[in-house]
């Protein structure tokens, strides 16, 4: 009996890159993961917190959320790329790794948002206060 993936575990492809060449979403995963650590580490300003580097733009104060933020970017990363990898000769261990990056990338992305809207909630908090009193 031969294995077929169900439809929402398989890479799709996402974008033409030539006539002959697809884009699937496991390696646009892997080049997003890819790009993020680098532009994190280099263009954010960073400040040395209870013996780590935080970025101090929207994780200041936040060390765990940052660390979970890049072990989830990481995930998303070797998870995309084991996914690539067996794509053709183990489907299923491509599903399962591409199961694993999908989940690592939404949990990132979520955790960017929340780490955001408290770093704009703790921004505005003294005009709300003034407005308050």
């Amino acid at each position: 009996m031969k294995f077929r993936l169900p439809p929402l575990l398989n890479a799709v492809p996402v974008a033409y890159i030539s006539p002959t060449r697809l884009l699937y979403s496991d390696e646009l995963i892997f080049h997003a993961t890819v790009i993020t650590p680098m532009l994190v580490v280099l263009l954010l300003p960073m400040t040395y917190i209870d013996g780590n580097w935080v970025p101090t733009v929207i994780f200041h104060d936040q060390q765990a959320t940052f660390q979970a933020f890049l072990f989830c970017i990481l995930g998303a990363c070797f998870g995309s790329g084991y996914s690539m990898v067996f794509r053709t000769s183990e489907p299923k261990i491509a599903s399962v790794t591409y199961t694993v990056a999908v989940a690592s990338i939404a949990t990132s992305i979520a955790l960017f948002l929340w780490a955001a809207a408290f770093s704009g909630f703790r921004s505005c908090l003294p005009l709300l206060l003034s407005i308050v009193a």
